[in-house]
């Protein structure tokens, strides 16, 4: 009897110490997101999170994720340079002032391609046509991606810029000035705007839904230290996104609010006119990066050139590593997995 406890004793320990080593042997996959320390994922990033496909993918590879919320692009950034995270989820904007900087950043896919910027205006306001904003304050955050879109808003539609009283202001004070009546218009991230048109006494005058060539995107970014040595982590992260996005067009309505990161309100018409372009493709959480994607990132990058945001010239394809993204893609087709083209 005594003797059947011990070796009951010893497979005990045995099981123990095989769990210790497995759990040491787990490595960890950091991911960031630069929308707020507090404020959920969103995009294809979130509905993997949310659904717990990402663990489960990272799991198999052994990886385990720690989810890292930063303030901004630029602690986003500090932390790729400082090797504290190692894949963010960042606007267009700062993850090309990482690759201007030299911080050792590439772009590897966008976790939402069109990230529509629009012009919310008042409707007491009597704005009918470009003339009638002559004169009239404009709440604008200068320095930012919805500056760059309104600037080709501005060069593309024949606004005389000189006629213009543009207001420097973020998002959230430009929203408080249009309903304080302070602006008689508001340029931002249409994920922003389009609920407080919904609430009443504004409406569209003119968002890049209509001219996709202009709307921004929100940027995955890899540390290349990171890439370089944990390839499997890295591709089964793209496994996930890929799910996800089969689980975004089989239910968009569930996810809407998820890949907006809340700021919908869980309105899901709202996520309807934001997101579904073409038919139930979900085009925004194709993980692919294209040429057309490549040509608007370099006309933000060349116009943050020219008021010297930036000081060197550079090229955006040097920026770009989708090969993860298409060892994922093959390795889940090849799997069986059926994955919307």
């Amino acid at each position: 009897m005594k003797k059947n406890k011990i070796i009951a004793l010893l497979a005990l320990s045995v099981l123990v110490a095989g769990a210790a080593h497995a759990k040491a042997k787990e490595k960890l996959f950091r991911l960031g997101a630069s929308n707020g320390e507090n404020a959920r994922f969103g995009g294809a990033i979130g509905v993997a999170i949310e659904t717990g496909i990402l663990d489960e993918e990272l799991k198999k590879v052994g990886y385990k994720a720690e989810y890292i919320g930063f303030a901004n692009g630029v602690a986003s950034n500090e932390a790729i340079l400082g090797a504290d995270v190692d894949v963010v989820s960042i606007g267009d904007l700062p993850g090309l002032t990482g690759f201007s900087n030299g911080i050792g950043s590439i772009w590897l896919a966008d976790n939402d391609k069109f990230s529509d910027v629009g012009i919310l205006v008042r409707d007491d306001a009597n704005i009918t046509k470009i003339e009638d904003f002559y004169g009239k304050p404009i709440a604008v955050n200068f320095g930012t991606a919805p500056h760059f879109q309104f600037e080709q808003w501005i060069k593309d539609y024949g606004v005389d810029r000189s006629q213009l009283d543009i207001q420097n202001l973020t998002a959230v004070n430009g929203i408080l000035a249009l309903k304080t009546k302070d602006v008689v218009a508001v340029s931002a991230v249409w994920q922003r705007l389009l609920p407080v048109e919904e609430a009443g006494k504004y409406h569209e005058f003119w968002t890049t839904l209509e001219r996709p060539d202009l709307s921004g995107q929100t940027m995955i970014v890899g540390r290349k230290n990171f890439l370089d040595k944990n390839e499997k982590a890295v591709v089964a992260f793209f496994k996930a996104l890929y799910r996800a996005r089969e689980e975004i067009i089989k239910n968009p309505v569930k996810w809407y609010d998820i890949v907006s990161s809340g700021y919908l309100n869980n309105q899901p018409e709202l996520g309807e006119k934001l997101y579904n372009r073409e038919n139930g493709k979900f085009y925004n959480f194709d993980n692919k990066i294209s040429e057309s994607e490549i040509v608007k990132a370099q006309k933000e990058y060349d116009f943050f050139l020219s008021i010297e945001r930036f000081r060197t010239k550079k090229d955006v394809h040097n920026f770009v590593n989708n090969s993860y993204a298409q060892k994922a893609y093959k390795e889940l087709k090849d799997a069986g997995v059926a994955i919307t083209d």
